[in-house]
């Protein structure tokens, strides 16, 4: 296990606070999992790193969280930070 730390940050459509924590985290050598909702993966295409993975999770769904807990369990052990954006939809607005 890496002494990396890993970073689950979801809402990272382009453009956002989300996807800029995603840059930062990667350029301050973390492990980092950038999510978003399926309808959003496409604004995940730029961010390029060997730092970043990315993966689909609805945080309005505890199936998409669980899955992607699970996900990130697999590859790294553990989840050291956890940042929540969530977009309008997932705070029904």
């Amino acid at each position: 296990m890496s002494d990396r730390k890993v970073v689950l940050i979801t809402g990272c459509a382009k453009g956002g606070i989300g996807y800029e924590y995603c840059k930062a985290f990667a350029e301050q050598n973390c492990n980092v999992f950038a999510s978003d909702v399926p309808q959003r993966m496409s604004d995940l295409a730029d961010l390029q790193h060997e730092q970043i993975q990315t993966l689909e999770l609805d945080v309005s769904s505890d199936d998409s969280v669980a899955k992607a807990v699970d996900f990130v369990m697999s590859r790294c052990g553990k989840i050291d930070i956890l940042i929540n954006m969530p977009g309008l939809e997932a705070l029904g607005l």
